[in-house]
């Protein structure tokens, strides 16, 4: 959303909090050696390919494919499928505007499935909204959480012979190695904007396994052209597509960016410890509590001290609900009337509040909290603004 600039000012990203001398010296690299486009040299100085080959192997030698944004990413899956029209998509209704507008955009039917009280989708839920017109099942793994019953999902999935979409656009690097988010479904999508994990300003990337969806939206990403070995190539038979590449610049931010996420998980989990131990000894609360591997950059709670008209629940959490976007209020609560689950979702939105533990995002109802880089001076104008709403 559209915010004025003293709002902006005041939000702190993750990744972008970062970015220093390692990232100048990248762009600077690319700027004196004139090949901004990412075929245009070696595929050894093309940090698009760096970046690529590096979060690939981190995904399970994954197929990885750098996109302009995560809603384009996810577009190219859905041009490749080719699905007929109001083939039906389950989806969280906790997630992100673009999600639900490239479903609608596609001709696709939004199906909502509800959250249980840790904000996980319920599998036994899912299974209750499969059709024969139930074509792809999207978990969106929220708040640098891996969702709890991913595994379950998927075999769910499996079974029903469903494509599983994974979007790890707040969960990068999440998990465990041989259990990270992203690497459970046919496909996955990751966002790399300010407020990211790791950021490159504005930008994501595509993940899969499957060599016939990674020919299909690298077709789409550049004009029906795949990547063969980092170069570009025209296959036998190209099909349609569009211009999707990213520039080095943009890559050349990222792939720093990612050089440096160990450093930045350390300091997400510093955020945290922090976060939690201030507002326990302040208050009474009923924790969502992380599991092994997260990264968690909100603490989630839920308390009766809290004063609503001064610290919103995630419910009030503009588009990033579905029953707050306009477009599609109608149908999310004619879907809503019909399943009771859905509403008492939202009483569990209504009644659970964000802290940043790594991000401060008023929009996201995370007005408050403590950045990566804290020190004891925000530490303590932090303490002041908690006390403020309870």
């Amino acid at each position: 959303m559209v915010q004025n600039n003293k709002k902006e000012r005041s939000e702190k990203g993750i990744g972008n909090k970062t970015i220093n001398d390692v990232e100048s010296l990248l762009i600077k690299k690319v700027i004196n050696s004139r090949h901004l486009f990412r075929f245009s040299e070696s595929i050894y100085n093309s940090f698009s390919f760096k970046f690529e080959k590096k979060v690939g192997k981190m995904y399970d030698d994954s197929n990885c494919l750098l996109f302009p944004s995560a809603t384009l990413a996810l577009l190219s899956f859905l041009k490749f499928l080719k699905l007929p029209k109001d083939s039906e998509v389950i989806i969280s209704p906790l997630g992100w505007v673009a999600n639900y507008s490239v479903l609608r955009l596609e001709g696709l039917k939004i199906i909502f499935t509800p959250l249980d009280s840790d904000l996980n989708m319920d599998p036994k839920e899912i299974e209750k909204k499969i059709t024969k017109k139930t074509k792809i099942i999207i978990t969106a793994h929220l708040f640098g959480r891996k969702q709890k019953y991913i595994n379950k999902i998927s075999r769910i999935a499996k079974k029903n012979s469903i494509y599983l979409v994974e979007d790890i656009a707040q969960s990068f690097g999440v998990g465990t190695s041989g259990s990270m988010p992203g690497t459970y479904g046919d496909f996955a999508y990751c966002s790399l904007n300010r407020f990211k994990i790791i950021s490159s300003g504005d930008g994501g990337f595509a993940l899969t396994k499957n060599k016939k969806i990674f020919h299909g939206i690298q077709a789409m990403h550049d004009q029906g052209c795949i990547i063969e070995n980092g170069k570009r190539k025209i296959p036998n038979n190209p099909t349609e597509g569009l211009s999707m590449r990213v520039n080095e610049l943009t890559a050349a931010v990222a792939y720093a960016q990612v050089m440096k996420f160990s450093y930045i998980k350390k300091q997400v989990q510093k955020a945290y410890r922090e976060v939690r131990e201030i507002i326990r000894d302040l208050i009474k609360v009923d924790e969502i509590n992380p599991e092994k591997g997260d990264i968690p950059y909100f603490y989630l709670f839920r308390s009766e001290e809290i004063k609503k008209e001064k610290h919103p629940p995630l419910l009030k959490s503009g588009w990033h609900y579905a029953g707050n976007i306009p477009y599609l209020k109608k149908e999310f609560n004619k879907q809503k009337r019909g399943d009771k689950k859905l509403a008492e979702t939202e009483k569990i939105l209504s009644e659970t509040f964000s802290v940043g533990s790594g991000l401060i995002q008023e929009y996201l109802s995370t007005p408050i909290g403590l950045s990566i880089n804290f020190d004891n001076k925000e530490k303590k104008i932090f303490i002041k603004n908690f006390k403020k709403i309870i």
